[in-house]
């Protein structure tokens, strides 16, 4: 490959991991698988604003590791989000559907997924 063809897939990759929010990891205690359901997540502690299924169908055919899996169908999604959901109630955590946009995380839910760490040390 070309070496202006490398620097631009490593420039793509960087700038994918900001939208994404792929640094962010989420709490053990969770208990979020490290595939679909990490990808997922990340890109909804990325964005203050709701995340199409499209986007998520994008972030869930990867893991942070950008092994590809191929398309997650809608109801695939629903599912998937359908176990984040019972995986987060027990924290008093959550999912909101915006209907004919897609899903967004509660603002509260947002900013105690954030400051996990300081929260619990403060407990």
């Amino acid at each position: 490959m070309c070496t202006r063809c490398e620097e631009l897939e490593e420039e793509l990759r960087t700038l994918k991991a900001e939208v994404y929010g792929l640094q962010w990891d989420p709490p053990k205690a969770l208990g979020i698988s490290q595939g679909q359901e990490l990808g997922i997540l990340r890109v909804l502690i990325a964005r203050n604003r709701p995340a199409p299924i499209w986007l998520l169908q994008d972030v869930a055919a990867r893991d942070a590791t950008q092994a590809i899996w191929g398309d997650v169908p809608n109801s695939q999604i629903k599912v998937i989000i359908s176990k984040m959901r019972r995986k987060l109630r027990p924290w008093g955590l959550g999912i909101e559907v915006v209907w004919g946009v897609g899903y967004v995380l509660p603002p509260e839910t947002r900013a105690r997924l954030l400051n996990w760490q300081a929260e619990r040390a403060a407990a």
